[in-house]
């Protein structure tokens, strides 16, 4: 099972940088193909309440759990409430470009009045955006950036916040007594995201490894965010050091979690520290409970959702700015209109954040190996 989760960390918000919070509700949507939300809710405003039509939530595949079973439902919701006539299609691209196009092009010819975006591959939607401006309906880049082409808003969190919390851990334990060596694995080449996280990694890496502390011993992208494919790039580097790793440092949690698969599979698990994470998904909280996975970089999905569905209304509405709104991003074809938001780290002693804020509750936390876990006891 895939797990494509990418967690985003706090700090402080800078033009050049992407933010976006959000804390999940319950909501449904289907996992693959097409959905529909219907429209009911309450608390829209008279200024919303005779648009109607159809908002198109297309996610870039269904391994990743957060779009499916906490953003589109918080979106929905949303989106109900400010605009009741409006409904949300929720489409998943089973990580296929060429699918996702399609369903841009559909959207378009089915009349779509706006749609929220999360590229599969963020090089390859020039087309779509193209053709979606041309026929007038405004696209909003959510979570994943997309490049090359005109879009009406980004709802992001801070990509190089992102890494300077996922590394700010791991440089604390590296920094300290002999010098270790490190395993980096990656994000998906070529990425903005990946490209910024490293960025933002780097900026406490890069002197302990050039005074000698930390030593690289393996450092590889993982493509699509697979975690399968990082669990094989994590037993390779094993085998490679003779497990000879001091810790490992990765971009989400799927990534974490493929880390985590090849350190059970030597009995290390919970021995070599696996730092990184980002998305708060429950397996990686229950990791986290068992002292498996160091921390993970929670954004709020709630906060992203609530923005999104503010900043589609104001793209139907024309409305400029839009809601939210708190920067730049330049993504080769114009300066996009950005909502920067905060994101957390959060690690075992800061479990309780992600119960607080309503994600998931400490039953579904502390269910399984995490039941017996000191994290879990005390709950």
């Amino acid at each position: 099972m895939r797990r494509n989760v990418k967690w985003a960390v706090a700090a402080a918000v800078t033009a050049l940088g992407i933010a976006a919070c959000g804390s999940p509700h319950t909501g449904t949507a289907v996992q693959g193909g097409s959905s529909a939300a219907g429209s009911s809710g309450s608390g829209s405003s008279a200024s919303s309440s005779s648009l109607s039509g159809d908002v198109y939530f297309l996610v870039p595949d269904a391994g990743t759990p957060r779009w499916l079973t906490q953003d589109t439902p918080l979106f929905t919701k949303d989106l109900q409430q400010l605009a009741p006539g409006l409904h949300v299609v929720v489409e998943n691209a089973n990580d296929s470009v060429t699918q996702q196009q399609s369903q841009v092009e559909n959207a378009i010819t089915k009349g779509a009045k706006a749609i929220m975006l999360v590229s599969v591959d963020p090089n390859e939607a020039t087309g779509a955006l193209q053709s979606a401006q041309q026929a007038g309906v405004p696209v909003i880049a959510y979570d994943h950036n997309t490049q090359n082409g005109p879009l009406a808003g980004f709802d992001v969190y801070n990509s190089v916040t992102v890494g300077q919390l996922q590394a700010a851990p791991a440089c604390q334990f590296l920094s300290q007594g002999a010098p270790k060596t490190l395993a980096r694995i990656m994000g998906n080449p070529g990425e903005y995201g990946t490209t910024r996280y490293y960025q933002g990694q780097n900026q406490c890496l890069e002197p302990l490894i050039k005074s000698g502390q930390v030593k690289v011993v393996c450092s590889q992208y993982t493509p699509n965010w697979d975690p399968t494919t990082a669990q094989t790039e994590a037993e390779a580097c094993l085998t490679k050091t003779n497990n000879k790793v001091d810790a490992f440092l990765d971009m989400n949690d799927g990534t974490s979690g493929g880390v985590i698969a090849a350190l059970q599979a030597q009995h290390l698990a919970g021995k070599i520290p696996v730092y990184g994470g980002q998305d708060a998904d429950l397996q990686n909280l229950q990791y986290i409970a068992q002292g498996y996975q160091a921390g993970t970089i929670f954004k709020s999905f709630v906060v992203e959702a609530k923005i999104g569905a503010e900043m589609a209304v104001g793209a139907i509405k024309h409305k400029s700015p839009l809601p939210g709104v708190n920067g730049t991003y330049n993504n080769g074809f114009a300066s996009i209109p950005t909502a920067l938001l905060t994101p957390t780290y959060v690690n075992e002693s800061t479990l309780g954040n992600v119960v607080t804020a309503g994600i998931f509750s400490w039953n579904q936390i502390c269910s399984g190996p995490a039941a017996g876990t000191s994290a879990c006891k005390s709950h």
